[in-house]
C-alpha cells in the first residue's frame, strides 16, 4: 500500500457489517475517496466516523452506515453543510486487539 497509514479504534456498531466495535480500522490517509468507498470523515473538526461515502450530486453528500442495528440511518449533508466534512482517509481493513485474539 502506498501512502501514509493510520489506525483508529472503532467505538460503536454503525459499521458492524464491516468492522466491529473495539477493532482497529486501518486507514490510508487521503483527502478524496471514490463514491461507495468506506471513508473516515471528520465532521465539524470534532467527530470522526467511518461510513460509506456517496457524493450524490454537487450539493449532496450521504454517509451511509452498514449495520445490523437498524437504528443507524444515513446522514445527509446538503449545500453548505458539506463544508463541515473533511475526508481523512479510506478504510482498507481491520485488526483485532491482541486481548481479543487470546
Amino acid at each position: 500500500i502506498k501512502g501514509e497509514l493510520f489506525a483508529l479504534q472503532v467505538d460503536g456498531d454503525s459499521m458492524d457489517k464491516i468492522v466491529t466495535n473495539g477493532d482497529y480500522a486501518i486507514i490510508q490517509k487521503q483527502p478524496i475517496v471514490k463514491n461507495g468507498e468506506i471513508a473516515v470523515v471528520l465532521i465539524d473538526r470534532d467527530l470522526a466516523m467511518i461510513k460509506r461515502f456517496y457524493q450524490v450530486d454537487s450539493e449532496t453528500v450521504m454517509l451511509k452506515p452498514e449495520s445490523n442495528n437498524l437504528q443507524h440511518k444515513p446522514l445527509i449533508f446538503i449545500g453548505s453543510e458539506i463544508n463541515s466534512l473533511k475526508i481523512l482517509g479510506r478504510y482498507i481493513g481491520a485488526v483485532k486487539p491482541m486481548e481479543r485474539l487470546l
